[in-house]
C-alpha cells in the first residue's frame, strides 16, 4: 500500500515558523502604525490576517514583502527604522524591488573598499577578504557534498581547493578556483537530486521538472541561471534572492556599499558586494533546498514518518517555461531570512574590519553582537603588566630576534592617490617592534614602555602590519612577527 504523503502546507509550513521573520503577501497589503503599534494587513479575501507588533519586547528583525499590492505608510518605514527592523519587497519573480535598513557610512570605509579590486592601491585588503568568502564556500559545499550526499571524493576535491585559495596570490586565481569548485559542486547534484513530487503528481508535472540538469535554463542558449525553467533552480534563485537581500542589509549595517564588488565585477542595477557576501552563505542556503529533494538517498521524511513529498500546486509555469513559487512555498523559504542574515553578518563584519585596517585613518566599525561582560574586579586587586627595572629596547628585541624578524616587515603601502607625502622612516621599525612587543605582548602600558618612539607610531604600525602580507607570506606581517617573538621565549624573562 502506498504510504500516505503529508501536504504541503502542513509538511513546510510547520517546520518553518521563525517568529523572527515575517512574511506578507495576498492583497491589499497594508503596512501602518495604530496606537503605538505596527499594524500588518495581508492575505485574500476570505483569508485575511491582521497581526500587531508593539515596540518592546522585540520579537521580529525582518519583514519580507512578497506581493506588488498595498501600501507601506511613511510613519509605518520610520517605526521600523527605530526598531531596527529591517524589511525587503520581492515581486512574484523573485526580483528585489526596494529594501531598507539601518544605514552607517564612513568615506574612508568606502574609498578602502573601492580601491580594493584587483589592480587597486588597496588589492591586498581586496585580497584577504575574498580568500575568506570563497574558502567559506568551497568549505561548506564539501560539508554538503559529504554529509548529503556521501560523495566523499567530490568533497575532498573542494576541500583541496579552499586551501589553495587561502594561499592564492591574485583575485583572478580565487575566481579561477571558485570556478574549479562550482564545476565539481554542481555536476555532483546534476548526477543525483531528483524532485519528490507524489506518484499522482510525477504523471502530472513535465518531464524536465522531476529531475536537476544544472544551474542553466531551457529557456536560453546560454549557460544562464536565471529564468528557472525547473522546481530545483526556481527553489535555489528564490532562496538565493533572500539571501542577498541579507547581504544587502548586512552592507549598510557595517558601513559598505552594496554594489561597490571585489570578486564580483561592477555592473549597472547590480549589488556586486552583496553578491560577494552572499557567496560565503550559499552552502547553508543549498542545505535547506536539499532537505526538500531527493539527493540520491530517497525521498525525504518528515519526523513523523511521512514522505515530505513537494506538491505541483506550489509552483506555477508561465507562458515561456518559466518556473515560479507560489505561496506558502515562498513563506517557507523567507522564514530563513534570520538565520541566514545571522551568519553572513558575521562575513560583513570580517570583511568590514579587513578594509578598515586598509583605510586611512581609525575607522570604526560595529560588533555582529555585544560580548559577554567581563566580571568586574576591584580596582584594589588589579595589577598591569610591568618590566623588570633596567629593560630597554635592546632587551625588548635583541639581535638575534631583530634579525628574524627584520625579514618579516611589509614595504610600506603605495599611497591610494599616487601621491608621495612624508617618507616612511625604516629606521624605526626596531623600536616599533620592541613597544609592540611589550605592549601587544606583555600588556604593559603604552606609559611604562621604554621606547624612543610615540605610541601613536606604534599603533600606526601596527594597523599596518595586521593587514599588509609578510613577505613570501600569505599571513599578516603582525602574527608572522608575534609568532617569531613569542617563540624566542625571553619576552617571559622581562617580567617584573
Amino acid at each position: 500500500m502506498q504510504q500516505q504523503a503529508t501536504p504541503i502546507t502542513d509538511a513546510w509550513n510547520d517546520a518553518a515558523t521563525d517568529p523572527a521573520t515575517l512574511a506578507v503577501d495576498g492583497f491589499g497589503v497594508s503596512i501602518s502604525v495604530k496606537s503605538s503599534h505596527l499594524v500588518i494587513s495581508d492575505g485574500i479575501a476570505g483569508q485575511r490576517r491582521v497581526r500587531r507588533i508593539p515596540r518592546v519586547p522585540r520579537t521580529v528583525s525582518r519583514i519580507l514583502i512578497l506581493t506588488a499590492a498595498g501600501e507601506v505608510t511613511l510613519e509605518a518605514a520610520r517605526w521600523m527604522a527605530d526598531a531596527g527592523i529591517a524589511w525587503a519587497q520581492l515581486d512574484r519573480e523573485g526580483r528585489t524591488l526596494a529594501t531598507s535598513g539601518p544605514q552607517r557610512e564612513d568615506a574612508r570605509l568606502l574609498r578602502a573598499q573601492a580601491f580594493a579590486t584587483e589592480n587597486g592601491p588597496l588589492e591586498p585588503a581586496g585580497l584577504k577578504v575574498t580568500q575568506a568568502l570563497i574558502a567559506a564556500k568551497l568549505e561548506g559545499q564539501a560539508r554538503n557534498l559529504a554529509e548529503l550526499f556521501r560523495a566523499g571524493n567530490e568533497a575532498a576535491k573542494l576541500r583541496d581547493l579552499a586551501r589553495w585559495v587561502r594561499k592564492a596570490e591574485t583575485l583572478t586565481e580565487c575566481r579561477t578556483l571558485e570556478a574549479q569548485g562550482a564545476a565539481v559542486y554542481w555536476q555532483t547534484w546534476a548526477g543525483r537530486v531528483r524532485v519528490s513530487f507524489s506518484p499522482g503528481d510525477m504523471v502530472k508535472v513535465p518531464a524536465h521538472w522531476l529531475t536537476y540538469a544544472g544551474r542553466t535554463s531551457l529557456s536560453s542558449e546560454y549557460q544562464v541561471n536565471r529564468n528557472a525553467t525547473d522546481p530545483a533552480n526556481a527553489l535555489l534563485n528564490f532562496a538565493y534572492h533572500v539571501g542577498e537581500i541579507e547581504a544587502t542589509h548586512a552592507c549598510h549595517a557595517f558601513g559598505l556599499h552594496p554594489a561597490l564588488g571585489i570578486l564580483h565585477s561592477d555592473k549597472q542595477g547590480r549589488d556586486s558586494m552583496a553578491l560577494d557576501l552572499l557567496e560565503a552563505i550559499r552552502p547553508t542556503i543549498d542545505r535547506v533546498i536539499l532537505s526538500m529533494l531527493d539527493t540520491g538517498l530517497g525521498i525525504p521524511y518528515g519526523p513523523d514518518g511521512k514522505p515530505r513529498y513537494l506538491n505541483r500546486r506550489m509552483f506555477h509555469e508561465t507562458k515561456d517555461g518559466s518556473v515560479r513559487l507560489v505561496p506558502p512555498l515562498t513563506h517557507t523559504l523567507a522564514s530563513h531570512a534570520a538565520e541566514w542574515g545571522a551568519e553572513i553578518r558575521t562575513h560583513a563584519e570580517a570583511a568590514a574590519r579587513v578594509l578598515a585596517l586598509a583605510a586611512s585613518g581609525d575607522v570604526p566599525v560595529p560588533r555582529t553582537k555585544q560580548r559577554p561582560a567581563k566580571p568586574r574586579v576591584p580596582v584594589s586587586s588589579s595589577k598591569r603588566a610591568r618590566l623588570r627595572e633596567g629593560t630597554g629596547p635592546a632587551e625588548l628585541l635583541p639581535d638575534h630576534v631583530w634579525r628574524k624578524v627584520a625579514a618579516l616587515i611589509p614595504a610600506p603601502p603605495k599611497s591610494p592617490t599616487g601621491r608621495t607625502g612624508r617618507p616612511t622612516d625604516t629606521g624605526q621599525d626596531r623600536a616599533v617592534i620592541a613597544g609592540l612587543a611589550a605592549h601587544e605582548l606583555m600588556g604593559v602600558p603604552w606609559t611604562a614602555v621604554p621606547v624612543p618612539v610615540s605610541s601613536q607610531l606604534c599603533q600606526a604600525r601596527f594597523k599596518a602590519w595586521s593587514w599588509l602580507n609578510a613577505p613570501g607570506e600569505t599571513r599578516p606581517a603582525w602574527e608572522a612577527i608575534a609568532e617569531v617573538l613569542q617563540a624566542s621565549g625571553h619576552l617571559s624573562a622581562l617580567a617584573a
